[in-house]
């Protein structure tokens, strides 16, 4: 909980060096379906989550900025609208990524929300991210 808190609610947003997601849709697919069970999943596996973000090649860091700014602006508001008959698509979430990711003031907009953004995934999140790191020392 700690660690998710502090990014959360550091001073300065930090970018993590990070490809265009465009050039990287191999890498992040995998990395975009598995975020995406935090938001639609109700029971969520998180050994399984833990385990493909682990097999990723971005940093804890990175997998935070990519939750943040690539995931959690787009699915969080379809959170309860799985009942109603939206079905999640990883080609529609790489579509809204590439487009938005784009746009001068997104960092900033995904910013300010951040906090409401990532506020019912808290706990989850920070679960996974414990389990990443473990995951990667034990590999070594």
């Amino acid at each position: 909980m700690r660690q998710l808190f502090n990014w959360l609610f550091r001073k300065h947003p930090s970018q993590a060096v990070l490809p265009n997601p465009q050039d990287d849709l191999p890498n992040r697919f995998p990395v975009w379906e598995a975020m995406s069970e935090l938001w639609l999943e109700r029971n969520i596996d998180k050994t399984v989550v833990a385990r493909i973000l682990s097999e990723s090649p971005y940093t804890v860091d990175a997998l935070n900025e990519i939750c943040l700014y690539e995931v959690a602006p787009h699915i969080q508001q379809h959170q309860d609208t799985q009942s109603s008959g939206w079905i999640f698509d990883v080609d529609w979430l790489s579509n809204r990524v590439v487009t938005t990711i784009r746009q001068p003031d997104w960092r900033r907009w995904v910013w300010r929300r951040r906090k409401s953004l990532m506020a019912t995934v808290e706990k989850e999140w920070n679960a996974i991210l414990s389990a990443v790191k473990y995951n990667r020392r034990q590999s070594n």
